[in-house]
């Protein structure tokens, strides 16, 4: 009977292994398309705040992908990923045809609005900071 309990604890950890190995193969991949992607993207572009947005939020990105430790935060990574770079327009020969996702959101960027999210950005991630800082002076002084 013990022989049988360790043998299913092994093949457990096996599993968990493969899943584990699984999703680093699918986190490096998907870093290497979102760096050639981002460097198509910052070929494009010319107005340096843009250009700066861009890199702000490809930073954050791979910080979050690295970080990611399940399939669904790493699904969660590759949407965000999708809202700032969507894909470019392709022709796609064959039969079947996947439909195109599309945000308000990379509409507004496509129509110049990103200078506006630049500020909410920016002033964001501040505003983040100090509810952090905020926080942590309360739990100090609780």
């Amino acid at each position: 009977m013990k022989l049988y309990h360790d043998l299913q604890i092994l093949w457990a950890i096996n599993e968990l292994d493969r899943k584990w190995l699984l999703l680093q193969k699918r986190k490096s991949m998907l870093e290497e398309s979102y760096k050639k992607r981002y460097e198509e993207e910052c070929n494009n572009i010319d107005d340096m705040a843009r250009l700066s947005l861009i890199n702000l939020h490809f930073d954050t990105i791979i910080k979050s992908l690295m970080l990611a430790e399940t399939e669904k935060d790493i699904d969660d990574v590759s949407m965000k990923f999708s809202l700032h770079f969507p894909p470019t327009e392709e022709v796609l020969e064959g039969k079947f045809k996947r439909r195109e996702r599309r945000s308000a959101y990379s509409d507004y960027i496509k129509a110049g609005l990103w200078e506006l999210a630049v500020k909410f950005v920016y002033s964001s991630k501040q505003f983040c900071q100090h509810l952090r800082q905020e926080k942590m002076v309360s739990f100090l002084w609780t």
